[in-house]
């Protein structure tokens, strides 16, 4: 495998992080300063791996604790959206996903057969979700966790940036196709679990249902947009052409990703001192690391009323 090089991003002002201060019991907000020159401008921050670089005008290069990979990846995916960027204090504070230009088309309403048990068991399990998250249908919560999910994996993990985002020339499409099937993945862990909340659902089975064997399986998923029948499903028509016409290599990229997105949140869960939990046991727990995200990425507007 090729070695990553990561972009680097530069300011020209200073860079004002915020820094706790034990001697005085405080956080103050102080400008990142060479060790060597004491520059606090023109400063270039580069993520590599799971660690971050700094470096100055004058050549100098040093690491801060303060400023991670994670913070890095976001402050460069922000330059590359064309955002203001900002020092992004904490683990995440911006969705790291890239814009993906698509028809928001949903597909057609899947013909249902009445008589057919797993079909009513689909339905009833629907109408308790809904209720459960009051008025929100279950995939929309899905997508939402499925977002933030791919945005840590990306942000903290140098080659899922590399593979998905297109600030390290990544693929956009990668990045959507990869997180639809995790969406796919906890939409049918759930189902299957007969469970209405995405912290029951443990990312690990989710993992299971994304193997070469099982993974075809989840294109013919059509999650409802809203109930009762009547409207058409929450899938995008284009994303049900991709799933239905990719090539094997598609097929196998969009799933590795998926995989290495759940397998690096489980990583990360693992490693947590403040609430350690083993690898089989992590949830897809919609609180962690929750940043604002509008629901809308996907459908253009609110999916539910």
């Amino acid at each position: 495998m090729s070695k990553v090089v990561e972009p680097r991003i530069q300011f020209a002002s200073e860079v004002v992080i915020p820094k706790v201060q034990e001697e005085i019991g405080a956080v103050l907000d102080e400008p990142v300063i060479c060790p060597s020159c004491t520059a606090t401008r023109e400063l270039t921050f580069q993520a590599r791996g799971r660690d971050a670089f700094i470096s100055c005008s004058c050549g100098h290069e040093w690491t801060d604790g303060y400023v991670t990979a994670i913070a890095v990846r976001q402050m460069t995916h922000l330059a590359y959206t064309g955002q203001p960027v900002f020092f992004p204090a904490g683990r995440m504070r911006v969705v790291v996903f890239p814009d993906f230009e698509d028809d928001l088309t949903l597909a057609p309403e899947p013909k249902k057969d009445r008589d057919d048990p797993a079909d009513h068991d689909r339905f009833r399990w629907e109408v308790g979700c809904f209720t459960t998250h009051h008025a929100k249908m279950m995939f929309t919560m899905c997508l939402r966790t499925a977002r933030h999910l791919t945005s840590f994996a990306m942000a903290s993990d140098g080659n899922l940036f590399a593979r998905l985002h297109p600030a390290a020339d990544g693929v956009a499409l990668d990045a959507h196709m990869s997180t639809v099937l995790v969406a796919l993945g906890l939409y049918d862990a759930a189902q299957r679990a007969d469970v209405a909340k995405l912290h029951d659902v443990r990312l690990s089975d989710v993992s299971a249902l994304l193997a070469p064997e099982r993974v075809l399986a989840l294109a013919d998923l059509r999650p409802p947009l809203l109930l009762p029948s009547g409207h058409p499903c929450h899938l995008r028509l284009s994303d049900v052409t991709r799933m239905q016409t990719a090539s094997a290599p598609e097929w196998d990229r969009w799933r590795q990703a998926a995989v290495d997105i759940l397998e690096r949140n489980i990583e990360d869960a693992v490693a947590r001192k403040y609430r350690p939990v083993p690898a089989r046991e992590v949830r897809a727990d919609p609180l962690a690391d929750w940043f604002d995200d509008d629901l809308t990425w996907y459908t253009g507007e609110l999916p539910s009323v």
